[in-house]
């Protein structure tokens, strides 16, 4: 244990890295060794601590892959409830919201069932459009189901449309 005259907000270079931290200051004799780096600096992100040769160097993470844009289209998606909900037991339709979905773009919902701690409803397979919608819920328990805003039900998946080249009229 000891006193401390106080805490700065600095930010450190060391090893050609900056890094914003802070310190306490003290008075206590610690021959020579003016600041202390401890588990915040080392496990600070972006910085790995190097041990080679009785040599301790903080450097620069080469994290390639997190300075990489991905530009592939996003293919699953939540749905989740647009606004507080109340399922009596039976049958209910209630709105939703397709996270990160297009305006434009179609997405599927697989058919669930889910059973816990006395709470049972089913959805069906669902086709949505867009960021909004709505869906049909059974609720097979015998009590209400409450549930809160941006719960997320299930997660859907881009429809992928096949074009009909060769249509003879046959379905």
């Amino acid at each position: 244990m000891l006193t401390t005259r106080g805490e700065v907000t600095f930010k450190l270079e060391v090893d050609k890295l900056t890094i914003p931290c802070q310190a306490y200051l003290t008075d206590i004799n610690m021959n020579n060794i003016h600041l202390l780096i401890g588990q915040p600096i080392i496990n600070h992100e972006g910085v790995t601590l190097l041990v080679h040769n009785n040599t301790a160097v903080l450097q620069q993470d080469c994290d390639f892959l997190s300075q990489i844009e991905v530009t592939e289209e996003r293919l699953k998606f939540n749905v989740v409830t647009h606004s507080k909900e109340t399922l009596p037991p039976g049958s209910s339709i209630i709105m939703v919201d397709i996270e990160g979905n297009n305006q434009d773009a179609d997405v599927i919902t697989p058919a669930r069932h889910f059973e816990m701690d006395g709470t049972s409803y089913s959805i069906p397979a669902t086709i949505l459009r867009g960021c909004q919608g709505h869906l049909k819920v059974f609720n097979s328990g015998t009590k209400d189901i409450l549930w809160e805003p941006g719960v997320v039900l299930v997660r859907a998946e881009i429809c992928k449309h096949t074009p009909l080249r060769h249509q003879d009229g046959r379905m």
